[in-house]
């Protein structure tokens, strides 16, 4: 024992000394007592270091050593010390065997089979890495001398300890070693062979032995982790750094605020203080860390080139060169703790750092000349001392740090809050999917082109100075902030090479390199313009007037291009999130010159060769002149664009994905008011369950619902309500006559409105009621009393479904008519009574061309037979059923393909936004609960109009969707209701019945909304008398006539839920 020098070495034998002793006594017993069976309670611990058994003997048959699961013979055991907390323990195996039945190797009741034993070979090792701790037991100085000693003991944790390799043919069998050899492991705990005394240290002067297993040590195991951190990760951390150090580092003027930054990759003792008349400048490549165990770790600093001068010119020639040095540097490592307790990083805990001499190593160097010597001194004692804190101060000892989790969520379905347009007529929503599958689409469908614009995303070359293959870009959006709307762009190239550079500028005299699987990010701005702000398009001219977007509505008067482009002419590389490691694998010097000149030749040249044929340009949208004459329904006239992204839960953490929010207004509406536009964009940021979301388009319920699909419905009303005449008795005889709404008076006068009555089940319910009425009484002496009225009621139903359908949604509407006629006369007193229903379905279908639009069924009208009641004369009879039949009018194709034309709009490629010069269809529709009505954007499954349909491949982006078959009324209400959970396998599914409609069966019986119809009672003057209650706005009175010399006052009362009650004479 020396002190002040490191006593791991003597501590180490000292141990193996131990535990050699202790087998060498277990051997001995086993010699003595031992019986070539497996021992008794009272001797496995005794003979545990030399033999052990595991199983059971056989009952039947003589005992032997074959009856174990595992048997062996152990020769003498030995330490190896890693580090300051990990030992390796080498088991040496004279004899043995052990059994390959993995069925009975967890317990020791059933002897083995003796088939499955496989016997160990001779001088077999087996090593396990073990953890261990060193602690300190004082003891009173009174029974060992002059004062209080400490003893010093070496405790191994045996459960956490783990097989190491194994001989090639014991490989097959490592779960079962695995398992007996943990056994064994157990049973050394237990007999107490797992602590041992350090070096004994009684003296009385206080001075503790220096032992460092780590500085000790010149075994590297392969640990992939430290404080639960891969190290490969943090060594692609370390790797980012050094970059951005390295970047800084090449830049001619380099300020001497900039020093800490580029301490990492370049230093120069003229930027300290110093007192030697030695001074150097050193290159650094970047450092690397591997791991001991899970708290030490050993930090390699690359010396990629260090120069020695005699004076502070460090531009003279230099006294001595050295390159290719590395120097091992020992450290803990202590994880950053969240108050949660979550790991999120490591930082070296830099004033625990020691020289490792052993793990080091110095090209060129010898010690033996005095000058190197002095050199190497002087260099090491810098980097072990000064160095380490100059690193701490730049907060280089911080090697990992990951605040945020790495989940990222897929983007659907419509969210569970609907949504307000707040103002808005049209909201388009475009995920990062959707570009980056733009992008891969572009990629993959011109690798094969002649196309100058196409050919730039899969290769692209430059003056013979620089030539690469290039996967598709990726897009990340960013969280908008104070510094404007911002996204990531990963630039993938795949191989290449390239010649270097001459004052940062291409130079073909300059050395080639090749490079291969490099990622370059870089920071840019998303803007939007107008196309004719675009500049540099020499090359995409050609290619847009190809496009959809441009056949569609380029050059027009009446219209203008918006482009939402990435600005690549303003970019910041990003080197924490590039992948550059390649470049620094091979014999290159330098390798950061090759990154340098990477650099160059993508922002300077490839570029703006991208922005030339258009590739910056992510999405186009078509804005109208809010004058223009005939402005389509959807024609947007106002627009922005937002970067928006929420946070979202996820497997236990917090992941944010964004999406492109662009909202707009159409016809002469001016955008709403910028406040708070931030808070409610959340509601438009949907995530897919499964499968991809490429984006939504949102139109308003007034845009769509209300001045559109109800306004066209609205003349179904118009044409399915009867409406009675005024009539009169000629002859005898009662001629009623029957128009309808559209055609009569009423239907000049006002508007057939639909009326929201209530949402059930998932559907908005419309409603549509009017009943009018004409009463005709005369009375006189010559004459009698009599009274003769009609009556019609008109009731119709329209259900819009709002749950989420992806194959087909519909939209059903149903009416009735009810006539009713009665007279009451001296000599017939009768009334007759009929209905009519009817019904009719549009649905929407997703197909393979987006969405189409179908008259799923028209069911003819249903007539009732006419029920009379009294006895009626024949002259003034009328059969209400035969009334109906001739006057009835139920929407038939002229009148639903009016709801066809409005749904139009949205089959085929859809208007509003083009992804690059591509285009988009709708699918999958739903209509919010509160009106709005969504659709899912998809890609269009054509690049470019004169190309052909693109099949889609394992990765491609457009899904070959098959025309669905029709689909009958029963196989839509099954999906209504497995999508509600309310259709299990036992429910029995069944066209639907009478019951299943609103319908008036009885004349007297309540309507919904109205209440009872009566017959009208006149008592003091004799009227002819109309009722009519409906939905619509009132009319104007009747004046009153003379009819046959008698009194006759026509009165007409208006009554319904648009207008209340009212009435006049």
């Amino acid at each position: 024992m020396c002190v002040g020098e490191n006593n791991a070495t003597r501590v180490a034998e000292y141990l193996n000394l131990q535990i050699g002793t202790l087998w060498e006594n277990a051997a001995d017993c086993v010699k003595r007592q031992g019986t070539g069976l497996k021992p008794d309670d009272s001797h496995k611990y005794s003979f545990a270091l030399a033999e052990f058994y595991y199983g059971r003997h056989q009952s039947t048959r003589q005992p032997s050593k074959s009856d174990m699961l595992f048997y062996a013979s152990f020769g003498k055991p030995t330490l190896e010390f890693i580090c300051n907390h990990t030992a390796i323990l080498h088991l040496y195996i004279n004899e043995g065997h052990y059994n390959t039945d993995l069925s009975k190797v967890t317990s020791e009741i059933a002897p083995a089979i003796l088939e499955h034993n496989r016997s160990f070979g001779k001088d077999t090792k087996l090593s396990f890495r073990v953890p261990f701790e060193t602690s300190y037991i004082s003891s009173p100085g009174s029974k060992f001398g002059k004062g209080h000693y400490a003893f010093s003991l070496h405790t191994f944790d045996y459960s956490k300890a783990e097989l190491l390799s194994v001989v090639q043919e014991l490989e097959p069998a490592r779960q079962a070693l695995s398992f007996y050899l943990s056994q064994y492991l157990q049973l050394l705990d237990g007999a107490g062979r797992h602590i041992f005394f350090s070096l004994p240290n009684f003296d009385d002067d206080r001075l503790r032995l220096s032992i460092d297993f780590s500085v000790a040590s010149h075994t590297l195991l392969d640990i992939d982790k430290i404080q639960g951190i891969s190290s490969e990760k943090i060594n692609a951390s370390l790797s980012v750094s050094w970059l951005k150090a390295a970047m800084l580092s090449g830049n001619a003027n380099v300020t001497p605020a900039e020093h800490l930054a580029i301490s990492l990759a370049e230093y120069r003792s003229t930027w300290l203080s110093h007192d030697s008349d030695v001074h150097f400048q050193v290159k650094l490549g970047p450092p690397r860390l591997k791991s001991l165990c899970n708290q030490e770790a050993v930090v390699l600093i690359t010396i990629d080139e260090v120069t020695f001068f005699d004076t502070q010119d460090l531009k003279r020639a230099p006294r001595q060169r050295y390159t290719d040095w590395e120097i091992a540097l020992l450290t803990n490592v202590v994880p950053i703790i969240e108050e949660d307790g979550t790991v999120i990083g490591a930082r070296l805990e830099l004033n625990s750092s020691r020289f490792a001499p052993g793990l080091s190593h110095f090209t060129r160097y010898v010690e033996s000349d005095k000058d190197a010597s002095r050199y190497w001194s002087l260099f090491v004692t810098f980097i072990t001392t000064r160095y380490l804190n100059i690193l701490e101060s730049a907060q280089y000892h911080i090697v990992y740090f990951n605040k945020s989790g790495d989940l990222w969520p897929q983007l659907l379905g419509p969210s569970e809050d609907v949504p307000d347009m707040h103002g808005f007529d049209q909201i388009t929503t475009i995920t990062q999917t959707a570009i980056n599958e733009y992008f891969w689409s572009t990629w993959s469908g011109t690798q094969s082109s002649k196309s100058v614009v196409g050919t730039a995303l899969a290769s692209w070359s430059y003056n013979n100075l620089f030539s690469a293959d290039f996967g598709p870009p990726t897009v990340r959006l960013l969280e908008p902030g104070d510094n404007g709307i911002k996204a990531i762009v990963w630039i993938h190239l795949r191989k290449g090479h390239l010649k270097g550079l001459r004052d940062w500028k291409p130079w073909t005299e300059g050395e080639q390199y090749s490079f291969e699987d490099c990622h370059l990010a870089f920071e840019t701005e998303l803007k939007i313009a107008d196309h004719d702000e675009l500049k540099d398009l020499s090359l995409w001219a050609n290619h847009l007037e190809d496009s959809f977007v441009y056949k569609e509505h380029g050059a027009k008067a009446d219209r203008i291009l918006k482009h939402i482009c990435l600005d690549l002419h303003s970019l910041n590389f990003l080197n924490e999130l590039s992948r550059v490691d390649t470049l620094f694998k091979g014999k290159d010097k330098r390798p950061i010159e090759k990154l340098q000149a990477l650099l160059v030749y993508v922002q300077a040249h490839y570029f703006p060769h991208l922005i030339s044929t258009g590739l910056h340009v992510l999405h186009t949208i078509p804005v109208w002149n809010a004058g223009a004459p005939s402005l389509p329904s959807n024609a947007l006239t106002k627009v922005e664009f937002h970067i928006h992204s929420k946070a979202v839960v996820h497997g236990g953490q917090v992941a944010k994905e964004a999406v492109i929010v662009i909202p707009g207004t159409v016809g002469s509406r001016q955008l709403p008011p910028p406040h708070g536009r931030q808070s409610w964009l959340d509601k438009w940021v949907v995530y897919a369950t499964k499968g991809k979301l490429y984006g939504s388009v949102a139109l308003s319920k007034r845009l769509f619902l209300g001045e559109r699909l109800l306004s066209v419905l609205s003349h179904v009303n118009a044409i399915t309500t009867l409406v009675p005449l005024p009539f009169s008795l000629r002859n005898g005889g009662w001629n009623v006559q029957l128009t309808t709404w559209a055609e009569g008076e009423a239907g000049r006068g006002g508007d057939s409105k639909w009326e929201l009555d209530k949402e059930i089940s998932g559907v908005l319910q419309y409603k549509w009621q009017h009943v009018g009425g004409w009463v005709y009484h005369y009375k006189g002496n010559d004459v009698g009393d009599h009274r003769f009225s009609v009556t019609c009621v008109t009731n119709n139903t329209l259900h819009i479904p709002t749950d989420f359908q992806r194959d087909i949604t519909d939209i059903k509407l149903h009416g009735e008519v009810i006539l009713r006629l009665e007279v009451a006369a001296a000599a017939q007193s009768w009334s007759a009574q009929s209905s009519a229903t009817w019904a009719a379905t549009v649905g929407a279908y997703s197909e393979a061309g987006g969405l189409q639009v179908k008259i799923i069924s028209s069911v003819p009208p249903s007539f009732e037979k006419s029920r009379v009641e009294g006895n009626a004369v024949p002259t003034s009879h009328t059969d209400p059923e035969s009334l109906l039949r001739s006057n009835l009018r139920v929407p038939e194709s002229a009148e639903l393909g009016q709801v066809l034309s409005e749904f139009k709009t949205f089959e085929g490629i859809w208007q509003s936004v083009y992804p690059g010069t591509s285009a988009y269809d709708l699918t999958h529709y739903v209509i919010e609960k509160n009106g709005d009505l969504l659709f899912e954007l998809r890609p269009y499954p054509q690049l470019l109009p004169s190309e052909g349909l693109i099949q889609k491949t394992s990765s491609s982006v457009v899904d070959v969707v098959h025309t669905p078959q029709p689909v009958h009324d029963v196989d839509i209400r099954a999906a209504r209701l497995q999508a509600l959970g309310e259709l299990t396998a036992k429910t029995p599914l069944k066209p639907p019945s009478a019951a299943d409609q609103p319908r008036i069966s009885s004349f007297n019986r309540p309507v919904e909304g109205i209440g009872f119809l009566q017959p009208l009672s006149i008592k003091e003057k004799t009227v002819d008398t109309v009722s009519e209650r409906g939905n619509g706005n009132a009319h104007s009175l009747y004046v009153p006539k003379v009819v046959n010399g008698g009194r006759h006052v026509t009165t007409r009362t208006l009554s319904g839920n648009g207008f209340g009650t009212w009435g006049g004479a």
